[in-house]
């Protein structure tokens, strides 16, 4: 996990070292006025850890370094070189270098040191560093996270796509490990013993049902006489929930326990296999609707807890930039309440979020690093 990040004049203007203690919390919240660098600090780091060399060289700056907890450091520095000419108007630079070091405290691996020029198509080779990056992947949920792929498709429509297919995936594999598992026999067994198992399972047969990955409840009330076929059921069903349905249905829980820890308005989430997601309206009529019909704050829930429970892939940094957009001062309490969810289920992950409303991570200054402190203290 990264450890520490710091930065030398960022934009000329600004020196920052960032301690993030992933020992302690796997998440870490940066404060700081507008124009202090927060947005570009994450487009730094992502920069960095995809490789977009091209990206980095636009931000300006003299030393960047990232410190992770196995002892791998990463030190880049920055030339940018202008027009000779004292007549020219160009305020661009002619060339951006980046000269790259990398090195490992805690084992004996070689130094590796580069450069790389904006105004040379140069290919970027394999070596310890990029190999270390490639190793480590990350997410960026940005503050424009309603929309993906351009203004004619939201990133809602997507969603509901994404959301159907994971569903049908998981229903059609616990489906098909079950019906293979009742076709076994096995031997009767007693009620006391069979309404244990059921109460053990009963919170995961509630999900399978309630998320429609079954079509019906898979196991029967008990019966004396057909007591084997019951202890077929539990058989398949506790075959059928291997470690991938487990994790699939914990992370369909987590996402509809935030959706309604933050109680949207007069309306509740469904989730099918037969259309994905939807939201029904607390009227008369049950009403269905749309994604696009959700507030700007609700839309801005379900995408970015979709992206971290669904999306991300495993052992990821997790970026996340003004994830308050929108919310009232209670949605912005409940943020913490639910970050501990999603570290609960998602455990493997580390959390890097930019934001200017402490009511975020409930005034808990020690799980924050305030920039226009350190800005003052220089």
């Amino acid at each position: 996990m990264l450890s520490n990040v710091s930065i030398k004049a960022l934009y000329g203007l600004y020196s920052y070292t960032l301690d993030f203690h992933p020992e302690q919390k796997p998440y870490r919240f940066v404060t700081g006025p507008n124009a202090y660098g927060k947005t570009s600090l994450l487009r730094m780091i992502e920069s960095l850890y995809k490789q977009d060399f091209d990206g980095l060289s636009k931000v300006v700056f003299d030393k960047f370094q990232l410190v992770f907890n196995d002892g791998f450091q990463i030190h880049v520095g920055q030339q940018r070189i202008y027009d000779d000419d004292p007549n020219s108007d160009d305020t661009l630079p002619k060339k951006v270098v980046l000269s790259f070091l990398s090195k490992n405290t805690n084992s004996q691996s070689t130094e590796v040191s580069f450069e790389w020029e904006s105004d040379k198509a140069s290919e970027i080779k394999l070596n310890n560093l990029t190999a270390y990056l490639a190793s480590h992947p990350i997410y960026f949920i940005t503050d424009n996270r309603l929309y993906k792929g351009g203004s004619e498709l939201t990133a809602g429509q997507a969603l509901q796509d994404k959301m159907k297919t994971s569903l049908q995936d998981l229903s059609g594999k616990l489906n098909s490990v079950l019906q293979q598992g009742m076709l076994d026999e096995h031997e009767s067994i007693t009620e006391e013993y069979y309404n244990e198992k059921v109460s053990n399972l009963k919170p995961l047969i509630d999900s399978i049902v309630k998320y429609e990955l079954v079509k019906r409840n898979p196991i029967p009330a008990y019966s004396a006489e057909k007591s084997a076929f019951c202890n077929t059921c539990i058989v398949a069903l506790e075959k059928a929930l291997d470690s991938e349905v487990l994790k699939g249905i914990a992370r369909l829980d987590s996402f509809c326990l935030i959706v309604d820890n933050y109680d949207f308005a007069n309306k509740k989430m469904e989730l099918s296999p037969y259309f994905g997601f939807r939201f029904k309206a607390a009227d008369d009529m049950a009403s269905i609707l749309s994604f696009d019909q959700l507030s700007s704050g609700e839309r801005h829930i379900v995408l970015m807890n979709y992206d971290i429970l669904f999306d991300v892939s495993d052992e990821a940094l997790v970026l996340i930039d003004e994830p308050e957009l929108s919310f009232h001062l209670e949605w912005q309490g409940q943020f913490m309440t639910n970050l501990e969810e999603l570290e609960g289920v998602r455990k493997d992950l580390q959390f890097i979020i930019c934001t200017h409303a402490p009511e975020m991570f409930s005034y808990e200054w020690d799980l924050s690093v305030d920039l226009f402190d350190q800005a003052n203290k220089q």
